[in-house]
């Protein structure tokens, strides 16, 4: 499995960053977040928003995955705050796994 977290700032800054993506505001509702070279349609994705006070509550954040293969997925969130996220990549299977190999003995 593959996790890849980060933070970004209301402006789409990286604040943080574990794992390799890059991220951006694109529009003022959306943040679009690129995991270069992995397939993000299969991926757990938590995401919460940030803010600069504690006494406010989190504010909810909409999360489109692709369901074809793709890299990017979009993160809706309210202009005054940025947001922090996880994705869970499950590894891609192994077709050689479980097949059994039968040598045969010479008589």
């Amino acid at each position: 499995m593959t996790v890849i977290q980060g933070v970004l700032d209301k402006a789409g800054v990286i604040l943080s960053a574990d794992g390799v993506f890059t991220a951006g505001r694109t529009t003022a509702t959306e943040f679009t977040v690129d995991v270069t070279g992995q397939d993000v349609s299969g991926a757990f994705i938590l995401a919460t928003t940030t803010f600069p006070d504690n006494g406010v509550h989190p504010q909810p954040v909409t999360i489109y995955r692709p369901r074809a293969h793709s890299s990017k997925f979009i993160l809706m969130v309210d202009p005054n705050y940025g947001v922090s996220f996880r994705v869970e990549i499950p590894n891609p299977p192994n077709r050689g796994l479980g097949r059994a190999v039968k040598a045969r003995r010479a008589k």
